[in-house]
């Protein structure tokens, strides 16, 4: 069976494993979270960096740490994962959906339009003039590690002074203009989850070059513990990474490069192998030179294409599902989402693991190229 996207485990990861149970380092304390974190530092150029559980986790305290509280809304698009939605609702928040341009990501143009148009300013806050509840945060959701037009979202920052999370689950490898997220300023939360180009198993971190808000982040993910004894400052969260997740973590990051040029040369691939197909276009943005978690395409044949990959043991589904087509979600606020619902069910993901294997990647080529040609 080819799946879309494995570990791939081949650096020091056992090494770094054995001696944590041989230390008995397995649990929050540990050398290899603090060497975890500023390895990260080191390579995507944050200041501060926190890592915690899951992506999942770093959301919601993002969310926290700049505010978001009861009865706020969280602009954020409805095609994300639902941890995205989680984060808000986790806070006592809800989320409030727009739409996403042909990249898969928040569409900037209508959200300036949108927070022009249906929001009001009362002091330091904006208000959706709908029901005056206040626009707590803006999540941007990074589509399988996409950037969107940084200098239109900063413009958006500069003149709303809505804080911005960035939702970087998959953007480990991702840049804009040739340049590191960080040095945009952006709060991101990555996710480090088994099935993403870098994991620690499961695991996600909160990155910014913001000292205010990293301490107050991590304040909340350390349970708002004292640095001394067992006082606490806050309700907090157990949410810390532990020593081993980060041991795989650490052992991921020394072989970032590697990974990055094996997924550049799979993408590569894959763009010369589909180019001359006449019903299949590639999710890409014109944006931002970045190495995507997986390698999407969209097309009007999906569930025939599904169907046929199934059949040849390539284990390939519909990717996201808008979150405000599904009940936990159906009854949130929505904004415009005409784009989100024509193109979801014409994704496809394609396997893009650093371990995918040439025949396998040929294998996948032709079985796509063979149903274009039919159509």
């Amino acid at each position: 069976m080819i799946n879309l996207s494995v570990p791939y485990l081949k650096g020091k990861e056992k090494r770094y494993l054995k001696d944590c149970i041989n230390t008995n380092y397995v649990s929050t304390v540990g050398k290899y979270v603090v060497s975890f974190e500023k390895k990260f530092e080191t390579i995507f150029g944050f200041s501060y960096s926190c890592a915690v559980n899951s992506g999942t986790s770093a959301l919601h305290l993002a969310l926290k740490s700049v505010g978001v509280g009861k009865d706020d809304l969280v602009i954020m698009p409805s095609y994300t994962f639902a941890a995205t939605a989680n984060s808000a609702i986790y806070c006592n928040a809800e989320p409030l959906f727009v739409d996403i341009d042909k990249s898969l990501n928040i569409d900037l143009k209508k959200l300036k339009l949108f927070l022009n148009k249906n929001t009001i300013k009362i002091k330091k806050n904006f208000y959706f003039k709908k029901n005056k509840k206040r626009i707590g945060a803006i999540i941007i959701v990074f589509s399988l590690g996409n950037i969107p037009d940084l200098k239109l979202l900063n413009d958006i920052k500069n003149k709303f002074k809505i804080p911005i999370i960035c939702d970087a689950a998959a953007a480990h490898f991702s840049q804009y203009k040739n340049r590191h997220l960080s040095t945009f300023n952006l709060n991101c939360c990555y996710s480090f989850n088994g099935n993403k180009s870098l994991t620690t198993g499961a695991g996600g971190i909160f990155a910014t070059n913001n000292k205010y808000l990293y301490e107050k982040f991590f304040n909340f993910a350390n349970i708002c513990k004292n640095k001394s004894g067992y006082g606490y400052n806050d309700i907090g969260f157990n949410y810390r990474m532990a020593n081993i997740n980060a041991a795989i973590g650490l052992a991921q990051l020394e072989k970032y490069d590697l990974i990055k040029k094996i997924k550049k040369q799979i993408y590569k691939k894959y763009d010369y192998g589909l180019s001359k197909l006449k019903n299949i276009r590639k999710i890409e943005s014109e944006n931002n030179d970045f190495v995507s978690w997986v390698y999407a395409i969209e097309t009007n044949n999906s569930k025939r294409l599904l169907s046929i990959l199934n059949k040849n043991k390539i284990n390939i589904k519909y990717f996201w599902k808008p979150l405000d087509m599904q009940t936990p979600y159906k009854n949130y606020q929505k904004i415009d989402l005409h784009n989100t619902h024509k193109i979801w069910k014409n994704i496809i993901t394609l396997p893009s693991s650093a371990s995918l294997k040439n025949i396998d990647q040929q294998k996948i080529i032709k079985i796509i190229t063979k149903l274009d040609n039919e159509l």
